[in-house]
C-alpha cells in the first residue's frame, strides 16, 4: 500500500533508504518532469505544459500525425523553462550515494534554461530570500565542450509495439543549454534555510522561473507537511494498519467486557427477572448495585453507569459481541468480488485480512484500513448513542429525534452502498459487517425511543403537583 501526501508540486512517498516522488497524470494534468545529474548531484524540477486547457485534446495519440500537421497550439511561443542543478534542492537530499558536502564548496550556481530563442537573447537574475542579487551575473557555457561526460547527449524515444528505441526519433545534443554564475556561498553558511530563484526572461519578454530550498550546512530541510502526514509517510502500512485496527478493537472489547463483568458479578446474580431487551429503564431495578456510580465523579456518572446499565442486558451484550467474534473469523461480506471468467469464480468472501474467491487467498492490508474507519463511524458511534439514550439523564426532543434519524439514513446508505460497491447485490443482504452490525444497534436504539416515548407519556402526576378540585 502507497500512501502519497500531496504539497504543492510534489507528490512524496517515504521510503527507508531514498525518497520516491511521484508525479501527476501527463496526460490529464499536464504535468512534466526534468531530472538532471550534475557531478553526481540529483535535481529535479516540475512543471506544466503551457496548453490552454488540460487536457488537450489533440484529436488523435499518434506522435508521426501530430508532426505531420501540427496543432496550432504548437507554433505558439513558450516561455524559457528553467531547471536548477547547483546548488541541491535541501529538502531532496538522498540518503547516501550523493557528493553533498562537495556541492556545497562550489562558487558557482548552475542552471538549466530551455528556449526556442538564442542563449544571447536570454536574460537571467538571481533572487536569494527574495532579493536580486545585482552583482551576480550568468554566462551561457552550453556553447563548451562537456566534461566527466560523452560529447553527446541522446534523447530516445521507443517504438510502442516492439519496445525497441526508434532512431527516427532520436534527437542529439552536443552540450546541455547550461548557464553558471559565480557567487560567494560562504554568506549563506549560516545553518539556516535559504530560497534561492532563478528568472530567465526572452526576447518576447515571457518569462520563466523556478525556486528552491538550500542550505551549506549538510542537513535536510523539511518536506513542507504535518505531523499527522509525515506519521503516515514514515509508516509501513501492512504493519502499522493490523496494530491500528487491533487498538480500535481491543478498546472496544475492554468497554463492553468490563461492562459486562461487572454486571455478571455483582447485578445479575441479584436480579433474575432483568428484561432481554432494554423494553424498561434498568436502572430503577439495579439501583442498589449502581449507587457509588450514580454518586461518583463525571466519567462514572456519564460512561460508567450508563455502559454497565446497557451491557447488563442480554440483548445488547450477546448479540453485538458475536458480531464482534465474526469480524475476525468470519467474512465481512459476500459477493461477487471478481470480474467473470472461466477459470476464476465471480463470488467470494471478504474478510478483515483479505479475500477469498476460488479457492486462492489475496492478501489487502487496506482492509484494515476500511475496518477501523467503518469501527469509528459505525460500532463506536452507535454505541455511545444507545448507552447514551438508555440512561436516565438523557432528554428526548424533537430535534435530537431529527438528528437521529439523519444519522441513520447516512449510515444506511453508506453501508448499502459499500457493500453494493463491493460485492453487489448480494454483499448488502450477507454482510455482517457493518450491515448487520448497524441494524441491529439501530433496532435497539429504536427500542429505547419508543421506551422513553411511552414511559414519559404515561407517567403519573405526583399528588403534590396535581391540580386542585374545587
Amino acid at each position: 500500500m502507497l500512501i502519497i501526501i500531496t504539497k504543492g508540486n510534489y507528490l512524496y512517498a517515504y521510503h527507508r533508504n531514498f525518497l520516491e516522488l511521484e508525479l501527476s497524470d501527463f496526460r490529464m494534468h499536464g504535468r512534466y518532469r526534468i531530472v538532471s545529474v550534475d557531478n553526481d548531484i540529483v535535481s529535479i524540477t516540475d512543471n506544466i505544459l503551457p496548453l490552454p486547457k488540460v487536457p488537450y485534446d489533440f484529436k488523435t495519440s499518434e506522435v508521426d500525425k501530430l508532426i505531420e500537421n501540427p496543432p496550432e497550439v504548437f507554433n505558439k511561443d513558450i516561455p524559457p523553462i528553467v531547471h536548477i542543478t547547483l546548488p541541491k534542492n535541501s529538502r531532496f537530499n538522498l540518503k547516501r550515494g550523493e557528493p553533498i558536502q562537495e556541492s556545497y564548496s562550489s562558487e558557482y550556481v548552475r542552471v538549466l534554461v530551455f528556449s526556442d530563442f538564442p542563449p544571447k537573447t536570454l536574460k537571467l537574475s538571481l533572487y536569494i530570500d527574495d532579493k536580486l542579487q545585482n552583482n551576480v551575473e550568468f554566462q551561457y557555457v552550453g556553447n563548451k565542450k562537456l566534461t566527466k561526460r560523452d560529447n553527446t547527449i541522446h534523447v530516445n524515444t521507443r517504438d510502442d509495439q516492439n519496445q525497441n528505441v526508434n532512431e527516427h526519433y532520436t534527437v542529439n545534443y552536443k552540450t546541455p543549454p547550461l548557464w553558471i554564475a559565480k557567487w560567494n556561498n560562504t554568506i549563506y553558511n549560516d545553518g539556516k534555510s535559504h530560497s534561492l530563484k532563478v528568472i530567465a526572461i526572452d526576447s518576447n519578454n515571457m518569462k520563466g522561473e523556478t525556486s528552491i530550498k538550500f542550505r551549506l550546512d549538510g542537513k535536510d530541510d523539511s518536506l513542507g507537511v504535518s505531523f499527522i502526514s509525515t506519521l503516515l509517510l514514515k509508516s509501513v502500512f501492512p504493519r502499522t494498519l493490523p496494530v491500528f485496527f487491533g487498538i480500535v478493537y481491543i478498546v472496544y472489547e475492554l468497554m463492553i467486557i468490563l461492562s459486562r463483568w461487572y454486571s455478571v458479578k455483582y447485578i445479575i446474580p441479584n436480579h433474575p427477572d432483568l428484561p432481554f431487551l432494554p423494553f424498561r429503564y434498568i436502572g430503577d431495578m439495579i439501583f442498589n448495585e449502581t449507587e457509588k456510580f450514580r454518586n461518583g465523579g463525571y466519567f462514572k456518572r456519564h460512561f460508567v453507569g450508563p455502559f454497565i446499565e446497557a451491557f447488563t442486558f442480554n440483548g445488547v451484550f450477546y448479540p453485538i459481541q458475536i458480531l464482534l467474534i465474526c469480524v475476525l473469523v468470519f467474512p465481512g461480506r459476500i459477493g461477487i468480488m471478481s470480474r467473470s471468467s472461466e477459470d476464476v469464480s465471480r463470488v467470494g468472501g471478504e474478510f478483515l485480512y483479505g479475500t477469498y474467491t476460488s479457492g486462492q487467498w489475496s492478501n489487502l492490508f487496506d482492509q484494515y484500513g476500511m475496518y477501523i474507519i467503518n469501527f469509528l463511524l459505525l460500532v463506536y458511534v452507535d454505541t455511545f448513542i444507545l448507552v447514551s439514550m438508555n440512561h436516565k439523564n438523557w432528554f428526548v426532543n424533537a430535534f435530537k429525534i431529527v438528528m437521529l434519524s439523519f444519522l441513520f439514513l447516512f449510515q444506511m446508505v453508506y453501508t448499502i452502498a459499500l457493500a453494493y460497491i463491493c460485492g453487489g447485490i448480494m454483499a448488502i443482504f450477507i454482510a455482517p459487517f457493518p450491515n448487520w452490525f448497524c441494524i441491529y444497534c439501530w433496532i435497539i436504539i429504536l427500542i429505547i425511543i419508543i421506551r422513553r416515548r411511552v414511559d414519559g407519556s404515561s407517567k403519573p402526576v405526583t399528588p403534590e403537583i396535581a391540580p386542585v378540585q374545587v
